[in-house]
Parts: C-alpha cells; sequence; structure tokens
C-alpha cells in the first residue's frame, strides 16, 4: 500500500480489517468528546485512532506529516460541498484521509449513490462550506456563497454532479466539476489533497438511512523544495 505524494485522490479497499472496524466504532460510541449538529453527531478524541491507524497511513504518505485535526462523524444528512482547510497552516495543508466505518440500509441498497465525490475546483482559505442559491450558517466551517475565489471554476453545471446530489440546492453546484467519484466501502482508506472541494452523494437515495466514518486531516511537516500543492 504505497503512492507517490503528488496523488490527487487515492483509494485503498480493504486497507482496515473487520476487527479494527470494531474497535474504531466502539472508540465512537465511548467517546467522551462529542459535538452534535443537526442530523450530526461528531467526537473529536481520536487519541487512540490515531495510535491504530497512523502506521496504515505512513505507508501511504511516509512520514512528513502530522495529523492537525479530524473528527469521528456519524450521519443521518448528506453532506453539502465543503472543503476542510483548517483555520490556521493552510500553507502546509496536506491530504484529508476518511475511513468509512460503517453504513445502515433500509434494505435496498444502491452503491452508484453512496459516493464521495472529490471536486476539480481547489480552496485556499479557512475551512469553509459552498452554499450559492441557500440560506445557511457558519458552524465551524464559514459559508460561501459567492464562488470568485475558488479555483478552476468551471462552466455551467456537471449534470452527473447534479444528478448525484439530488439533496443540494442545485445552484450550489454551478461551475464545480466532478473530479473522482469513490464508493464508501467500509474498511477503506479515502485520500485527497485537502484543499479540494467535496461532499457526499444522495445517500437516501441509495437506501443508505445512516453512516459512520472518521476523518484525519494533515499538514506536511517537513516538505522537499518540488513539494507543491496542486
Amino acid at each position: 500500500m504505497y503512492a507517490d505524494k503528488d496523488f490527487r485522490v487515492k483509494f485503498f479497499e480493504n486497507a482496515i480489517s473487520e476487527t479494527e472496524l470494531k474497535i474504531l466504532e466502539y472508540d465512537f460510541l465511548s467517546n467522551k468528546n462529542k459535538l452534535s449538529y443537526s442530523g450530526r453527531q461528531f467526537a473529536v478524541d481520536l487519541d487512540y485512532c490515531k495510535k491504530l491507524l497512523k502506521g496504515k497511513i505512513s505507508e501511504i504518505l511516509g512520514d512528513n506529516f502530522e495529523i492537525n485535526g479530524g473528527n469521528y462523524f456519524e450521519t443521518t444528512v448528506p453532506y453539502r460541498v465543503h472543503c476542510d482547510t483548517g483555520k490556521d497552516q493552510l500553507d502546509k495543508n496536506y491530504y484529508n484521509i476518511v475511513v468509512p466505518i460503517k453504513f445502515w440500509t433500509t434494505g435496498t441498497y444502491n452503491q452508484n449513490y453512496n459516493q464521495l465525490i472529490i471536486l476539480d475546483q481547489n480552496w485556499y482559505q479557512e475551512a469553509s462550506f459552498f452554499v450559492a442559491g441557500s440560506n445557511a450558517s457558519d458552524e465551524y466551517n464559514k459559508c460561501v456563497f459567492d464562488y470568485k475565489d475558488v479555483e478552476n471554476l468551471t462552466e455551467g453545471y456537471d449534470e452527473k454532479l447534479v444528478d448525484l446530489c439530488g439533496h443540494l440546492n442545485k445552484k450550489n453546484l454551478q461551475n464545480l466539476s466532478i473530479h473522482a467519484t469513490v464508493p464508501w466501502i467500509p474498511g477503506s482508506i479515502i485520500m485527497f489533497k485537502r484543499n479540494s472541494l467535496h461532499c457526499s452523494s444522495n445517500f437516501k437515495k441509495a437506501g443508505v438511512l445512516k453512516k459512520l466514518g472518521l476523518s484525519f486531516f494533515t499538514i506536511i511537516t517537513d516538505p522537499d523544495p518540488s513539494f507543491q500543492d496542486n
């Protein structure tokens, strides 16, 4: 399990064992540091899961990184377009690491609509939601209604993105385009550039009631002169 540091998106299936998934689920359930928002619950004590998974992450990224944020997330609502750049050390942002842990279904399941979507667009400011045409309020992420500072905007609408994201106001998606769709499969590891806009597909359409996952946010600690966040 190895990849060059310059990749934009990587997907590693069967990277985490069933036993490790059960340990992660228990760590979330027993976590004493939780935050709740509408339809979502976060756990932010990550000491144990960092120890459990850092070796696997190092196999991919090497040793020149630091986990400087992240959370467990349990959600009944599909995610909007956002970017997890954090609030500080923005010039060192490296990779997001997402670990699908578990999901619950109605019994009818369609994998096509249970995807993590990484977009072509980049963001170099603090953590944000991208909600053009909607009424929304800041949480930890600020709300961006005007996309003028988003990099790599396209023209019009990506119809595949519109189809996958039926949970969102279509205006949220104007001038955005899909770089990759990655299936939400428990036991996998998904990595992508931290400055990449991303969202979930409308997993309700997949027959999913609830999802549990883990996110780590990383910075590069000792970049070589050729390192570029592109």
